[in-house]
């Protein structure tokens, strides 16, 4: 087939580019337009810029994975046929924007590092380029040009003008581990961006919660900034269970505990930092037994006159 055209095309590197990232994430961002935005220069076979002050062609454009056209071609985009366009070509310079038209542009650009530009281009024949309107005859143009950064600067490092990172930083987006699990640099935090609560659990009721302060879990902490502030754990009518051989409360003014109860042998240890400690624990027949370290503690039992000495 005798050639009609040639074609010198550029991809813009400019801020036209589109979201082309995983079909989960395209509507991420709804303010930025799903286009690609191409411009080219067109030329007969004697290398004449062809259009003259503007004359309109049709275009059909696709992406492979191969520079050169014919034999085992593998199209990635778009999965049907490729509609066709229309663009008006002035003194041989068009401009299109990929996306635009019928075939949504859809291509997951993470996929692949190796993505080349298929340009099919005709003289248009009917009123319009549309499929039935005309006879158009299509030259596919030889080599395929690569698609550059362009495209992938939707998946950059910065989304939003953060940098993305697995360990949590200053400033970052958090991504999940390889794993899938989500990791905070040391000294960073899970933090609320306003007064309110802080959710943490599972889709399902009868999931469960784990906090480690390491990889053993020898030590969980809660806490806040605040000396007056009120830790809560479960709520009306919740079961907490604590197992442990041994729990250690320990606190600087009055502890309270209300409604305490043991469903087996059990110890209370109280000790109020001098030479001995007391301890209530549960004794033969569920007798309760209440002693002391060095047997000269005094049990004050009701009013100050009512005393029991051990």
């Amino acid at each position: 087939m005798r050639r009609l055209f040639g074609i010198i095309s550029l991809l813009f590197v400019g801020g036209t580019v589109s979201l082309l990232m995983l079909p989960s994430l395209l509507q991420a961002a709804p303010g930025v337009p799903k286009i690609l935005n191409h411009q080219g220069r067109l030329l007969n076979a004697s290398g004449a810029l062809i259009g003259g002050a503007g004359t309109p062609f049709c275009f059909r454009f696709s992406f492979y994975d191969d520079a050169t056209p014919g034999g085992t071609d593998n199209r990635l985009w778009p999965i049907l046929d490729p509609s066709p366009m229309t663009a008006t070509v002035v003194q041989g310079v068009f401009n299109v924007n990929i996306g635009g038209g019928t075939d949504a542009l859809t291509f997951d650009f993470q996929s692949t590092d190796e993505v080349y530009l298929n340009v099919e281009v005709a003289t248009m024949v009917g009123a319009t380029c549309n499929s039935g309107d005309g006879l158009e005859n299509y030259e596919t143009m030889n080599p395929r040009q690569r698609i550059s950064a362009t495209g992938y600067a939707i998946n950059s490092d910065a989304v939003d003008g953060f940098s993305t990172t697995q360990a949590g930083a200053a400033s970052s987006v958090l991504v999940s581990t390889a794993g899938g699990d989500l990791e905070f640099a040391a000294g960073n935090g899970l933090d609320t961006a306003a007064a309110g609560a802080l959710l943490i659990g599972g889709i399902s009721n009868a999931t469960s919660v784990s906090i480690c302060n390491s990889a053993t879990c020898d030590q969980i902490l809660l806490g806040t900034n605040t000396d007056a502030d009120t830790i809560t754990i479960g709520d009306t009518n919740d079961v907490v269970s604590l197992s442990s051989s041994d729990w250690s409360i320990a606190s600087t003014g009055l502890a309270t505990l209300t409604d305490l109860t043991a469903n087996s042998a059990f110890d209370i240890d109280i000790d109020d930092n001098t030479a001995s400690s007391l301890t209530i624990s549960e004794g033969a027949n569920n007798y309760l037994v209440i002693t002391t370290t060095d047997g000269a503690e005094v049990i004050t039992l009701g009013f100050a006159d009512v005393n029991v000495a051990l």
